[in-house]
């Protein structure tokens, strides 16, 4: 079923300004302990007016002290999550103006602190801020909307030895008895909710490109391979995304700050990108995790999110999008373009799921709050339509059009039309019929493809047919580009805009291989259904590795045979794409050979890892010794954590009992993001029992397990709601319990 978003969702649009905001000093102490932030906030601003009496700010649960002119003292009003401020005089259009805001904060939201404590002495001491969407007015009074942009300052008085990271460049620091006060200067205009404050102990590493300091703000214990391991290819792609963008780097410095209990992966402050600690790795557990693709979407924000950034949250995918489909870049610069599809591959899947669980425009007016937006249909999607863009215009065109994009609304604010009007008429393409379908209407096309040969006229019938429910999303208009093989390899360009269409391709021969829509670029439902041979041939044949990808997840929906078996282990051994193995390995899980286990285990060795796990994953169909055997065998031997865990969730799988011996040893384990220990729970919920269900509610005690463990502790208990109904008043009694993760469990609807 399709959840539809509709006019039954409130409708938002830009809304009014009453001033035009050009300046804003921040001057607070940071006191982590107490959790509170007080001092002051100047605004300087010109009214959209020639009267204007009266002005007002975003301020949520914020203690006002006084607000004053030139130390004139006003009147205000706090209304709701307002801060209504009376002038004391009428002032016009040319006028600028400076408010002076004395508060004291204690936020719950925007501002977050992390303390060390009895139970757990080693936490990060920490402040930090997280303004998107828009929480910056919990902890600051301001204009708290991305339709306005200004420049500001921020002087951060903290207790030594903590660090306070900012935007822009660094002023000075003064000392003072036992304080020090950090100044920072963002001197390029910019919307609010991309002002940032991070304070810790610190460790800084240095790093520059192109004479732009480059800084990686770590812990103590951290030393600069660690950083490097982990943010160490930004300057490369600093050089590359000015190179593509046309617009070299456009702020004073750009910092990475890490964080301890982030609730994202990362978020694009500008110059001062706070990215979660959980990125931080050992050598041992790449490839299968790897900061690289964190690093390059915040980046890309500063360019697409910073620079340019959406004036309204229905347009938030000109962000999200952007960013997403530049990391898409980066790795196909980096390591050429096949990876890059296949990651592309990875955005369209996401797409089209999007579309079945929360069906929507990609810009999208009606919603209950903007946070809801953060989807993918606003990422994964976003980066897609790019793509298609691309795809149509061709890569002179595409790329003349963005630099033309980004060097037109350099530091301004966008919509969706700024973006169309500038392909438009940089390339001389009228794109009215892309963007409708694609951008401001929802869904995606349902096509059936089927086609004959005819040994007379050497001519290949293709015939589509679009399926979905036009009214409700589009008769799609899509470019495509058609393979026939007929032991030559044959492309050819198609338009198809009609409900059903056949097009006719010449072939010597009845083609080996028929494929629509080379390499995947266009989000959609295809129905194509082939014989086993054509298949085959297609997954050992196919020029473009994603076609190889969709003949073996094709092979999943046939008879399982002994001939798809053989060609399937032998491509194991002879596919050169990781990726491709991988999605055979995941073919031949889902046919369940019956000796197969054995054919897995002989293809392990010298495959990547990430191919080695999916190996490990498939063999949880084969409950045999041999299998326990190699599984202990990965546990105990193994240097990536990611394999390690993945043989004890096989385990735990096959043999309860075996798994349960390893218990203790894994709990004992220290791993990347806990992976192992979480792993292990699972044994308390594979066989579901009260004595588990006590123990997980043990552990749950706070101090009583790791403190990274214990949002896996609380889904683990979750797994139990359906036995046990009175954990309703379990979780209310956690609601509020640390971390992030664990509240968000408690929270979810159904477990309160």
């Amino acid at each position: 079923s399709l959840l539809t978003a509709g006019p039954d969702r409130p409708y938002h649009t830009t809304p009014d300004r009453e001033k035009d905001m050009i300046h804003m000093l921040i001057d607070i102490e940071v006191d982590i302990q107490e959790g509170s932030v007080s001092g002051s906030v100047s605004h300087t601003f010109t009214p959209f007016s020639s009267d204007c009496k009266r002005v007002s700010f975003d301020s949520d649960r914020i203690e006002i002290h006084g607000v004053s002119i030139k130390g004139q003292t006003l009147t205000f009003q706090q209304n709701g999550p307002k801060l209504l401020v009376n002038l004391d005089k009428s002032y016009g259009w040319e006028d600028t103006i400076t408010v002076k805001i004395n508060y004291t904060s204690h936020p719950t939201m925007g501002f977050y602190f992390v303390r060390p404590d009895s139970s757990y002495p080693e936490k990060q001491l920490q402040g930090w801020t997280q303004g998107e969407d828009t929480d910056n007015h919990f902890w600051v009074p301001l204009h708290d909307y991305p339709n306005d942009k200004m420049t500001w300052e921020c002087k951060l008085t903290v207790d030594k030895p903590l660090s306070a990271i900012s935007n822009g460049e660094l002023v000075s620091v003064t000392d003072k008895q036992d304080q020090r006060t950090f100044y920072w200067r963002e001197n390029v205009p910019n919307v609010s909710y991309l002002l940032s404050v991070a304070v810790g102990d610190y460790k800084k590493i240095e790093d520059e490109w192109d004479g732009i300091p480059v800084n990686y703000w770590v812990y103590q214990h951290h030393d600069r391979e660690d950083a490097l391991r982990s943010f160490g290819k930004t300057p490369q792609m600093m050089e590359f995304f000015s190179d593509i963008t046309g617009v070299r780097y456009p702020f004073e410095k750009y910092d990475q700050t890490i964080i301890e209990d982030f609730m994202w992966g990362g978020m694009e402050n500008v110059t001062n990108t706070h990215q979660t600690d959980r990125t931080m790795h050992e050598e041992n557990i790449r490839p299968i995790h790897s900061s690289d693709g964190l690093v390059a979407h915040e980046l890309a924000h500063q360019w697409f999110g910073d620079y340019l950034t959406t004036r309204n949250w229905p347009n938030v995918w000109l962000n999200e999008g952007f960013a997403t489909y530049l990391d898409l870049l980066w790795t196909e610069h980096e390591t050429g373009p096949e990876l890059a599809e296949y990651e592309r591959l990875g955005n369209l899947g996401s797409t089209v799921w999007a579309d079945k669980s929360y069906r929507r425009p990609t810009v999208q007016p009606y919603y209950y709050n903007s946070i809801e937006l953060f989807d993918s249909n606003i990422y994964a999607k976003g980066s897609v339509i790019l793509n298609m863009i691309r795809r149509y215009l061709g890569d002179d065109g595409f790329f003349r059009g963005l630099k033309q994009y980004t060097k037109t609304y350099a530091a301004n604010n966008v919509e969706t039309t700024d973006l169309k009007k500038t392909f438009e008429v940089t390339t001389g393409k009228n794109l009215d019929w892309f963007f409708e379908q694609w951008v401001y209407k929802p869904g995606v096309p349902e096509i059936t493809a089927t086609y004959r040969y005819n040994r007379r006229s050497q001519l290949v019938s293709l015939t589509l047919k679009q399926t979905q429910d036009v009214e409700s999303t589009s008769l799609f208009k899509l470019p495509m580009v058609v393979v026939i093989d007929d032991g030559n390899v044959n492309r050819y360009d198609i338009f198809f805009d009609k409900e059903e269409d056949t097009f006719t391709f010449p072939a010597e021969m009845e083609p080996l291989m028929v494929g629509v829509d080379e390499g995947f670029q266009i989000p959609k439902r295809l129905t194509f259904e082939k014989k086993t041979d054509e298949l085959l041939y297609q997954l050992k044949n196919a020029p473009v590795p994603n076609d190889r990808i969709w003949a073996a997840r094709a092979l999943k929906e046939t008879r399982s045979t002994k001939k798809i078996h053989s060609a399937l282990v032998e491509m194991l051994n002879t596919e050169p794409k990781w990726y491709v193995r991988k999605e055979i390995v995941n073919t031949y899980q889902s046919l369940k050979p019956r000796n197969g286990a054995a054919d897995l285990m002989a293809a392990y060795d010298g495959q990547d890892d990430r191919v080695k796990r999916a190996i490990i994953s498939a063999l949880r169909e084969y409950e045999t010794d041999d299998v326990k055997s190699f599984l202990l065998d990965v546990i105990e031997n193994e240097q990536n954590d990611y394999l390690v865990s993945s043989a004890l969730s096989a385990l735990i799988k096959i043999d309860l009992d075996a798994a349960k011996e390893k218990f203790d040893w894994a709990m004992e384990q220290e791993s990347h993001s806990e992976t192992i220990r979480s792993t292990a729970l699972g044994i308390l919920t594979e066989e579901k029992s009260d004595s588990n269900l006590a123990k997980l509610k043990e552990m749950a005690v706070y101090g009583a397990a790791p403190y990274n463990l214990r949002g896996s502790i609380f889904r683990r208990i979750a797994n139990y709601r359906e036995e046990h109904p009175d954990l309703i008043d379990y979780f209310a009694d956690h609601i509020n319990h640390p971390p992030w993760k664990c509240r968000t469990i408690c929270r979810r609807p159904g477990n309160v």
